[in-house]
């Protein structure tokens, strides 16, 4: 699509003209800008960039309440099908992708640049050693230690 064309065309239409529906799935796939985070990027007529799975929501949903993520049911970052999406707290979108398994967890074995090991976070939580001495043991700061005693690091474990 021509930069003069776009312009003239409403915001509605060219969302629409930059998807494609993927009949397997039922996703209207964003073939248009895309951050490297693989979200759709939508210029607005004045410019401003927003994320395209947003504006969808907005013109075939409604409005975003204050404080709320567009989050998708598809898990699929440039689908903009108004179907897949949803209106969530930060932290429901963040549960969303726990329950999911989308989130990075784990240690070398599933997850490569983690420095510890499911085994290490044990042994740093039964240990009676300070946390000084931990970190300099496991190659981590001392405040990585007692937010994995504190639970606040690998709580899942």
């Amino acid at each position: 699509m021509s930069d003069a064309r776009a312009v003239s065309m409403p915001a509605e239409a060219r969302l629409l003209a930059l998807c494609m529906p993927e009949p397997n799935s039922g996703c209207w796939l964003w073939i248009g800008t895309q951050l490297k985070s693989g979200y759709g990027n939508f210029r607005n007529e004045y410019g401003m960039a927003e994320g395209a799975h947003r504006v969808s929501y907005r013109f075939f949903v409604g409005e975003i309440p204050d404080g709320m993520d567009v989050c998708h049911k598809c898990d699929v970052r440039p689908c903009i099908n108004p179907g897949h999406l949803f209106a969530g707290t930060r932290l429901e979108n963040v549960q969303d992708a726990m329950n999911k398994g989308r989130t990075a967890r784990g240690d070398r074995l599933n997850m490569p640049q983690a420095k510890l090991t499911t085994a290490a976070v044990l042994a740093i939580r039964v240990s009676s050693e300070s946390g000084n001495a931990l970190a300099s043991r496991y190659n981590v700061t001392r405040k990585y230690i007692y937010e994995i005693r504190g639970r606040k690091r690998w709580a899942y474990l």
